[in-house]
């Protein structure tokens, strides 16, 4: 063990030829939304350059569970700066990555993004949701998977889209939930329009909690309905632009980055003549924390996409 430079810990010293410092161009700190916590383990994250799409580099865990990465070909010079360092350094080239992040053990989707190495500074690599301000992001985001268990305390809205406009399942497509106070979740579909949008049961509205403060006998009626007959209304709105998702090099997955950047698609509550169309689905979700989503009358809800190839 060394104390400081040049001293062991017996107080021996030792003289310094060299100083190697090594750099990861890359490290990503994934995130689940659903518990606010670190994604820790079974994730398998590779990266490759582009256009050659080879060598593929898997990413190792740190001591405190960051997916980074070393080897990156064309990177030397970043991952072992010289020393000392240069007094004027020349910047470093740019070089383009795919990132591709899949769970082993399905628990969230799989997602895949281009990324520009070295990045301007050497922190973790951060992919807010959208709408959120990037200053408090903790980490890389991660969407719940369709087959992914309900904890208890967590609520899920499900749905399956089906693009009209494509014949076919809406896959990928940006799915924003809205609960009056509560603010705004997020899912994404997978690759057969599924969609699993998991979030914390939702608060109980004020007036609940005086039963129990007050010191005074319980009235003989309560202040509003019983936990169990307690609900919240709530909004759907879809993203859906198949132009925009096409699969990056080396991979069968969409730039996450374009995911986000899907114009809202068109609703239809029912399937009666003549058609409407609407902006967000509105239903109610009950105190057993889970609600599926779809047009009258059928298993999917139907959506009309902007932009569909």
């Amino acid at each position: 063990m060394i104390l400081e430079r040049g001293i062991l810990q017996d107080g021996r010293r030792f003289a310094v030829i060299e100083d190697l410092a090594t750099v990861c161009p890359l490290g990503i700190r994934f995130w689940d939304a659903v518990n606010d916590v670190q994604i820790r383990d079974r994730l398998r994250v590779n990266a490759w350059p582009l256009p050659a799409r080879r060598p593929i580099t898997r990413a190792f865990r740190t001591v405190s569970d960051i997916y980074a990465f070393q080897g990156l070909p064309g990177l030397i010079d970043v991952e072992m700066p010289p020393s000392p360092p240069a007094p004027v350094p020349s910047p470093p080239a740019v070089r383009p990555f795919v990132v591709e992040v899949r769970d082993e053990s399905r628990r969230f989707l799989p997602v895949a993004f281009r990324v520009d190495l070295p990045l301007p500074s050497h922190r973790l690599y951060l992919s807010p949701l959208p709408g959120s301000p990037s200053t408090t992001v903790p980490g890389f985001y991660l969407f719940s998977a369709p087959v992914r268990e309900r904890q208890p305390q967590v609520a899920v809205v499900r749905t399956e889209l089906f693009d009209d406009n494509l014949q076919a399942p809406a896959a990928w497509a940006l799915v924003r939930v809205t609960i009056a106070g509560q603010g705004d979740r997020w899912g994404l579909a997978d690759e057969a329009g599924r969609v699993a949008v998991q979030f914390p049961l939702p608060l109980l509205t004020p007036g609940f909690g005086e039963l129990f403060v007050s010191p005074a006998p319980i009235a003989s009626s309560p202040p509003g309905p019983p936990v169990a007959d307690r609900s919240w209304a709530l909004s759907i709105a879809v993203f859906s632009e198949p132009s925009r998702l096409a699969p990056l090099p080396g991979t069968d997955l969409p730039d996450l980055a374009e995911v986000f950047q899907q114009a809202p698609a068109d609703l239809f509550l029912s399937d009666a003549s003549p058609l409407v169309a609407v902006t967000d689905w509105t239903g109610t979700l009950g105190w057993d924390g889970e609600l599926f989503a779809a047009t009258d009358g059928r298993r999917q809800l139907r959506i009309t996409s902007h932009g569909s190839p």
